[in-house]
């Protein structure tokens, strides 16, 4: 993985006296701009700041089929569209301690303002009630 580069700040007094009134001008923003940067990139990215990514966490029972026993659906944080749903975690409420049968795949439908329609999920037991925690993609 890349290492984030040091940052040298921009300082008034490494240039002519002729242009230290616009470098002083000029280095706040530019100083402050650089230092933000780096942070994020040195281990502070997360959801809160990542735009086009966001978590949602919603309840489901589904039938055998995986298709849910009453209509489900999904307010999106993302301010784009969502392409795709990544479950993240799957709690049994109906059986708690009980596991998923396999890797719950969630299949959406995106209506465009917001709120995405759930069609299916695979790997739940049917007719047990789910929290699910997913990862939108955006």
């Amino acid at each position: 993985m890349a290492q984030v580069p040091n940052l040298k700040r921009i300082i008034k007094e490494d240039f002519s006296p002729d242009d230290q009134q616009l470098v002083d001008k000029l280095a706040f923003p530019i100083n402050s701009f650089f230092e933000q940067t780096r942070q994020a990139f040195d281990g502070q990215i997360d959801f809160t700041n990542m735009s086009n990514l966001g978590l949602a966490t919603f309840s489901v029972n589904v039938d055998a089929n995986g298709n849910p026993n009453t209509t489900t659906q999904v307010r999106s944080s993302i301010g784009t569209s969502v392409i795709g749903v990544i479950c993240i975690s799957a709690i049994n409420t109906t059986t708690p301690g009980a596991f998923v049968n396999s890797y719950p795949f969630v299949s959406i439908t995106n209506s465009g303002t917001g709120i995405l329609s759930v069609n299916n999920v695979t790997g739940l037991t049917a007719n047990e009630n789910y929290t699910l925690t997913v990862l939108l993609v955006g």
